[in-house]
């Protein structure tokens, strides 16, 4: 079906995500040329898959859609490097349409109208940190960066939506943690 998403590793593999509801992962074929071969394929969500971010390392691929569920998919270092699910973000209320990353935070943005801000916690695995509201229909596009100030640090997240407007938000994350799962 359509793919909607595309991530690639350092590594060099390709991940897509489809419509159809998996995500599949491409390696380059050994003999050097453009062409590449199917690596696996996974498959946990319940509908089409919108959206794909991955870790600076490529250990962590996160993955949204109509299911209105983010899955994380950890490196399985026993099983030729392939990914295994390991958390499920549940909190939005509609399609998740768009995934970034920036430091050590997940940010998705959804057809609920919101940007959602993970984290993770040693103690309750991901939790949302915070919950941004203010555009009038889905969001479809986000970009974050970092910086510092006197206070922490200061992600710069710039999300655009259907309502034709782009907004930038400054979230200071010194604070923020995981206090219940």
């Amino acid at each position: 079906d359509a793919i909607n998403a595309i991530v690639v590793c350092a590594n060099g593999l390709i991940y897509t995500a489809s419509s159809d509801g998996t995500i599949k992962i491409w390696q380059r074929n050994d003999d050097g040329g453009k062409k590449h071969k199917l690596v696996t394929t996974l498959v946990k969500h319940k509908a089409g898959i919108n959206a794909l971010a991955i870790n600076e390392d490529g250990s962590v691929l996160f993955s949204g859609g109509f299911d209105e569920n983010i899955l994380v998919w950890e490196k399985d270092y026993t099983a030729d490097d392939h990914m295994v699910l390991s958390h499920s973000l549940k909190g939005h209320t509609g399609a998740i349409l768009c995934l970034t990353i920036v430091d050590d935070l997940l940010i998705s943005g959804s057809s609920d109208r919101t940007v959602r801000i993970w984290k993770r916690s040693r103690e309750y695995g991901y939790c949302c940190i915070r919950v941004l509201e203010g555009h009038l229909k889905p969001i479809k596009a986000l970009v974050a960066i970092s910086g510092r100030n006197g206070d922490g640090t200061v992600i710069s997240i710039f999300s655009g939506s259907l309502d034709g407007q782009i907004k930038v938000w400054k979230v200071t994350t010194n604070s923020t943690s995981c206090t219940s799962p």
